[in-house]
């Protein structure tokens, strides 16, 4: 019987170091996730934050970063842990996530464009007045005689 339990403490271990390594070998090597590029510091502070115990609490149980939060901030890990996977749609996709604010940002974009180009000046043919608003000390207004930007 002590060896029965012997062996299967020594498989369990086995399994466990085995997940252990599938796990890091995506968090390394994963370097596209969700389609957003994440350099190879950035992952390995993942694994780390996973992994890596780094904190002793107030009865010396070492903890990981994630450990030491979820611990100390229960209700919010539980929180942020559910909104993050509803907003990726069960961990799939972050357009959600993401999408607002690149529509956003995009929308702001456009509307500087736009506005730009509504005020900017018109030559007499309706062109673009590129000369406009040059002065003396420009690059641009100091063309070579005979020059002209067109």
């Amino acid at each position: 019987m002590i060896e029965k339990n012997k062996l299967k403490v020594k498989q369990e271990k086995l399994v466990r170091d085995q997940q252990v390594s599938e796990f890091k070998k995506k968090v390394l090597e994963t370097e596209d996730p969700f389609g957003i590029k994440v350099d190879k510091n950035t992952r390995q502070k993942v694994l780390d934050n996973i992994v890596k115990p780094v904190h002793k609490d107030k009865d010396g149980k070492l903890l990981t970063s994630l450990q030491k939060y979820s611990k100390e901030n229960p209700s919010d890990s539980e929180y942020y842990f559910s909104l993050f996977y509803e907003l990726t749609d069960g961990f799939k996709n972050v357009d959600k996530l993401v999408g607002q604010k690149v529509k956003q940002n995009t929308k702001s974009a456009l509307r500087s464009l736009d506005n730009k180009l509504k005020n900017a000046p018109l030559n007499g043919d309706g062109s673009f007045d590129f000369n406009s608003g040059l002065d003396d000390q420009s690059h641009l207004s100091t063309l070579p005689k005979g020059w002209k930007f067109a």
